[in-house]
C-alpha cells in the first residue's frame, strides 16, 4: 500500500464537513435573527403609526368623555379614550392590537385652553 498518494482521507473529509455544518448552521440562525428582528421593527412601526391615527381620531372627538373603538382594514383592532382629569386636563388614551393579539398603548395628557379658561375664570 502506498502511503504518498495524493487527496484526502475519509477522516479528513468528514471533519471538514461537520466544521462547515456548523459554520452553515451559525450563518443560517444569523439570518433568522435579522428577519425575526426585521419583522418586529416594521410591526413596530405599524403600531406607532396606528397609534398616531387613533390619537387624532381621539383628539377630533372634541373631548368627549366616551370609549370608542373599530377595526383598521388588515384587521388590526383600535380604541380609545378620552377622560376629563380636571383643571382644563383630558387624558387621552390610545391602542392597537395586531393580529397576533399583541397590544400597544399610547396614554397623553392634552389641555383644552377654552375648557381651562372656563374653570380658571372667577
Amino acid at each position: 500500500m502506498r502511503r504518498h498518494e495524493a487527496g484526502f482521507t475519509m477522516i479528513e473529509t468528514l471533519i471538514g464537513l461537520l466544521l462547515l455544518s456548523f459554520g452553515l448552521v451559525a450563518v443560517l440562525q444569523s439570518f433568522s435573527y435579522a428577519a425575526r428582528t426585521m419583522a418586529a421593527a416594521d410591526a413596530l412601526h405599524l403600531a406607532k403609526t396606528r397609534l398616531q391615527t387613533v390619537q387624532v381620531l381621539a383628539e377630533v372627538s372634541a373631548y368627549q368623555s366616551a370609549p370608542a373603538a373599530g377595526e383598521f382594514s388588515d384587521g388590526w383592532t383600535w380604541q380609545f379614550d378620552v377622560r376629563p382629569v380636571g383643571g382644563g386636563l383630558w387624558e387621552v388614551r390610545a391602542g392597537v392590537t395586531d393580529l397576533r393579539h399583541k397590544q400597544y398603548q399610547l396614554a397623553t395628557l392634552k389641555f383644552d385652553w377654552e375648557l381651562g379658561r372656563h374653570h380658571d375664570a372667577p
